[in-house]
């Protein structure tokens, strides 16, 4: 991501995918699942944003505004698995490089810009009686702290599935990945350090106990670091999940709807 070294790590860490849908696709796909692709507003964030609403009186999460930040093996149309959730309004953005924004360079930077306008969306669109649970996954993890963070008072929980602390400590035990922090990314575990600050917001954590990818003791680290700051926090380990099948277990569902329930009871 942006330099040489960087793009290295995103490349070993983020392999490029080869199954990426078309626009034209995407914008088929949106039609055939009744999400509205956002209208153009003067930057690319309002053009890449999806939302679906569901009639009130057909919604369990009546008062749930569920924004899903997916990750590298997806792209925003994956938010479509959260409908069996059943909540008012189902939210996805698109990142640089990604999805209906492919052919875009992919950088780090870019995606930390996107998350003040994506917050801008969102303090326009989501009405004002109803609550922001924000969801990533893995990859998504990146951008949901730091939307979560933007969002304080207005974001009311944040779920985050199989979270990195960083790109290189997937790969790289500590201590020895911090001599490679120069050109490491997806900073989770020093944003959470040293910025985020949501007390507002309760935490979950769902992490697979047999995830290779992104070992489940980054969950229990993030958490720890998240407690030091007064934040709220619950770890659910799933001793059958791995990384990429996370969503398939039923755990993981019954634990998303546990924070649905209790923000909607709120």
């Amino acid at each position: 991501m942006g330099n040489p070294s960087s793009k290295l790590v995103h490349s070993s860490v983020f392999p490029e995918l080869h199954n990426t849908r078309s626009t034209e696709e995407i914008l088929e796909w949106l039609e055939n699942h009744k999400f509205v692709l956002s209208a153009p507003s003067g930057h690319t964030v309002s053009q890449s944003t999806i939302h679906y609403t569901r009639d009130s009186e057909k919604s369990t999460y009546s008062d749930i505004c569920l924004v899903y930040l997916h990750g590298n093996a997806e792209d925003m149309c994956s938010v479509d698995i959260f409908k069996q959730c059943e909540t008012y309004q189902l939210v996805a953005f698109e990142y640089p490089g990604y999805g209906i924004r492919q052919g875009e360079s992919i950088d780090e930077k870019a995606l930390v810009d996107a998350v003040p306008l994506m917050a801008e969306w969102l303090r326009d669109n989501v009405p004002e009686d109803k609550k922001i649970v924000i969801c990533g996954r893995s990859l998504g993890t990146f951008v949901a702290l730091r939307l979560a963070h933007e969002l304080e008072g207005m974001c009311k929980a944040l779920i985050l599935v199989s979270p990195m602390l960083s790109a290189i400590s997937t790969r790289v035990s500590a201590p020895w990945y911090h001599l490679l922090w120069p050109i490491d990314m997806i900073h989770n575990k020093d944003f959470v350090t040293n910025e985020y600050e949501n007390k507002t917001s309760s935490v979950m954590l769902i992490h697979g106990k047999k995830d290779e990818i992104v070992p489940c003791d980054h969950s229990a680290c993030l958490a720890e670091l998240l407690k030091k700051k007064n934040i709220e926090v619950d770890v659910r380990m799933l001793p059958h999940a791995d990384h990429n099948d996370i969503f398939v277990h039923g755990e993981t569902w019954q634990y998303i709807k546990e924070v649905l329930k209790a923000k909607q009871c709120q």
